[in-house]
């Protein structure tokens, strides 16, 4: 629960920080980014999960 919680802490000010060295018009650029990273961190995830296991049944 907690580490879903982090991306609404860490946006913030990093949109702040964009807006306010540029413009408001990184707020969409940001956002690309941002869900790159998330892309890029489910992929590997996938992976490196590991073979899934079979099911005893």
């Amino acid at each position: 629960m907690t580490g879903g919680t982090m991306g609404a802490v860490a946006i913030q000010p990093l949109m702040g920080l964009a807006v306010s060295s540029s413009s408001v018009a990184a707020i969409p650029l940001v956002l690309l980014v941002l869900a790159g990273c998330v892309l890029a961190v489910s992929v590997w995830i996938r992976l490196f999960q590991g073979p899934p296991e079979a099911d005893p049944a």
